[in-house]
Parts: C-alpha cells; structure tokens; sequence
C-alpha cells in the first residue's frame, strides 16, 4: 500500500477542527483539454475547484465550458492577471511589479476584469491572482477601484493590509512538490502545511489551505 499520505493523516489526526481547504488552478487559457480534464476529476469528486483565468488568453470555446462548469457548481473562476506577460525588468518575473506605473497596472486590471466578465457572462468571482504569485506594493491598493476583494498570492509574499481587500495565500505547490520528491514530498508538504495552520477553521478573518496546481 502506498503510504506517502500517511503524514497527512497523522497531522488530522491531531488537528482538532480541521481548516477550510481550497484548490487554486493557474493559467486557464493556455491547454484547455488539460484544465477540463482536471476540472473533470473535481467535479467527478465533488469538490469546487478555483480556476485562476488569463482574461487575454480565454478563447470563446473554452468560455463556454466554463461557464457550463460555473453553472454546474464545479468551479469558480477569478482572474489571473491579464495576459501573464513578464514586465520586470530586474529581479525574479511579474507582469504586476515594480517596475510598472500603477496607471498601466490599473489599465490590466480594469481590461482583464472587464474582458472575462464579459467571457463568462459576470460568473467571475471577485478575486485576483497575480501571474508567478507576486505583484508591486502598490498594485493592491488598485484592486479595490475595480471590485477585486480578494488577493490570493504565496504564502511566502509580503502580507499587504490594505482596506477593502482580503487576502487567501496558497501554501502548498503541488506541481513543485510532485517534481521535488512526488507524492511522498507532496504528502509531506500538505501535512507540515497543516500543522502551521493549527486549529484554524477558516471563514472570516482564519486562513485556509491552499493548494496550487497548474493543470
């Protein structure tokens, strides 16, 4: 028998109240067939998946399938960036960095909202993940000028309190973990992930544990 969860079971076995959890997929608009297929195995299980969509690279074919999942309660999509397009010109990549004024950051930000609305037919959620888990301080402030109220990015990055936006780090990096050491670095990963967040039981001001894929 394969017991490369085991880790993870001994840690619910000695967490009280178990936390919220929440599976975060990347790049939606790039390898549709891969992302349905994942999409499939939620839905065949009975477990919403969030969908991070590129606003730039949603083709008409995959907003439909979208949208039928959105319908059906099988996933919920937010936005991820708007083209995941690196503009740091120094330093590890963003398309939301530093190096950006918050002028065209705002542009993105306003077009993505308003093009994947528009794809989805307003079943988007009012969330936003930055391409590569990272954006410039000031990028958060402008979240709120166009309705975006939750900012997911890694647990590692800066914590940002900024009024009016909410944040929901991912703290587990399933595809890292699998190249890493696979389903026994994994296992290990979401158990040590677990243990940090304690008695936590998610909801209004509690953390959740993410868990990143890229399908």
């Amino acid at each position: 028998m394969n017991r490369c969860m085991d880790p993870l079971l001994a840690a619910f076995e000695r967490t009280p109240d178990t936390p919220a959890w929440f599976f975060r997929d990347d790049d939606a608009g790039w390898a549709d067939q891969r992302l349905l297929a994942v999409a499939d195995v939620f839905q065949r299980s009975g477990v919403v998946l969030d969908v991070a969509a590129i606003p730039a690279a949603i083709s008409p074919k995959l907003a439909e399938g979208l949208r039928a999942l959105v319908a059906a309660g099988a996933v919920a999509v937010h936005q991820h960036g708007w083209a995941d397009v690196n503009h740091q010109r120094d330093g590890r990549r963003s398309e939301f960095g530093t190096t950006r004024t918050p002028a065209d950051k705002l542009r993105d930000l306003r077009k993505g909202r308003s093009v994947l609305c528009g794809l989805l037919e307003g079943a988007v959620e009012p969330f936003f993940t930055p391409p590569w888990n990272r954006c410039g301080e000031d990028t958060v402030p402008l979240l709120a000028e166009v309705g975006l109220t939750v900012l997911s990015c890694d647990v590692s990055a800066p914590r940002r309190d900024i009024p009016g936006v909410a944040q929901v780090p991912v703290r587990v990096d399933w595809a890292r973990c699998w190249r890493e050491g696979g389903p026994e670095r994994l296992g290990a990963e979401l158990a040590r992930a677990l243990r940090e967040l304690g008695t936590s039981t998610g909801g209004d001001g509690a953390p959740a544990l993410g868990v990143m894929l890229h399908h």
